[in-house]
């Protein structure tokens, strides 16, 4: 183990008395996971030191545990490991640190290795108009932790204040599925299902004007009476 990594580790053992009930049971889940997929107990170690770190934030900020965004953290690691088969404790460790939506809730990890990742993964915060063109410039495994945190993040998306919804909704549709369609073919076919099933079931039924006088996309043609 790293000297990072050792002084990660002791950090999670200090602040594992403090977690909430709920988050506690997540850190256990994900040890739990971590350790049916056979990640070794330094692995695991990394792993729950990142978590940690990550809730210490929500913690302080969210007044309600049951806040779509304070188990995020801990939701991005389980995607990463169940949906994915991903065993790289530091990747699972930079998707639960990730934070691109709400950046007073970021933090950040003790463990340099872990947080060089993090720091390589581009969110629409930082890179703007650019974030399409970088997500295709990176390494697959930083595209991995981002298409991951986004799909927790839009998965809880209807949760949100509806004024935001219409817009995160497109940029997942612009950005971040053609990049999960180059990526993983199970996060293309997640991706693909929450853009068409969030349409559908949300902004369509939202939207007050009929589908004739809903914009449409240039080869869409009305339909006929």
């Amino acid at each position: 183990m790293s000297a990072a990594q050792s002084t990660s580790a002791a950090h999670s053992g200090k602040m594992g008395a403090r977690l909430g009930t709920r988050a506690a049971a997540m850190a256990d889940r994900l040890a739990t996971t971590a350790r049916q997929a056979g990640i070794d107990e330094t692995g695991i170690t990394r792993i729950s030191a990142a978590f940690r770190t990550a809730m210490r934030p929500r913690e302080q900020h969210l007044e309600d545990d049951h806040d779509p965004d304070f188990l995020h953290p801990g939701r991005t690691a389980l995607i990463l490991m169940d949906d994915l088969g991903i065993r790289d404790p530091r990747l699972i460790a930079a998707g639960a640190l990730l934070e691109s939506l709400r950046p007073e809730l970021a933090a950040t990890s003790a463990d340099d290795e872990v947080q060089a990742l993090v720091a390589e993964v581009p969110t629409p915060a930082r890179d703007g108009e650019l974030l399409l063109e970088l997500l295709l410039a990176a390494e697959r495994p930083v595209r991995i932790i981002a298409l991951a945190e986004r799909l927790d993040q839009v998965r809880r998306l209807h949760l949100r204040e509806p004024t935001v919804w219409r817009a995160l909704h497109q940029e997942t549709t612009e950005v971040y599925l053609p990049i999960a369609s180059r990526t993983d073919q199970t996060l293309a076919r997640r991706f693909r299902w929450w853009c068409r099933t969030f349409q559908e079931r949300f902004l369509d039924r939202a939207d007050p004007r009929g589908p004739d006088q809903r914009p449409r996309e240039p080869d869409e043609q009305p339909a006929s009476g």
